[in-house]
């Protein structure tokens, strides 16, 4: 099975990834609004509710972080594979050129 990574698949992904940490900031901010304000019942309850949120946004950076790395990887391989192509090209060339020089002469 071949994974294509395509620009507008990671423009996209990177959209929604921005837009849900952007939410979760959000939320955080809420949270700590709240519990400022909030008597001590509630306190627990906002407290594990941020934990969640701080959780998750925790998450995501590691998943950022991975992939990061898979794509570096895959981009490295991508490149040795272009740069061995582009020398048998190359010494192609040269031996069309040498060709072409004899029969001229």
């Amino acid at each position: 099975m071949s994974f294509k990574v395509r620009k507008s698949n990671i423009c996209i992904l990177g959209m929604v990834i921005g837009i849900g940490l952007i939410g979760l900031c959000f939320q955080s901010y809420i949270i700590w609004v709240s519990l400022a304000t909030a008597s001590s019942d509630n306190r627990i309850q906002e407290f594990s509710l941020l934990a969640g949120t701080t959780a998750a946004i925790a998450v995501l950076i590691a998943f950022l972080a991975k992939w990061n790395v898979v794509l570096t990887r895959e981009v490295k391989k991508r490149t040795q594979t272009v740069e061995e192509e582009f020398e048998e090209m190359k010494s192609y060339l040269e031996k069309v050129q040498n060709e072409l020089s004899k029969h001229r002469q």
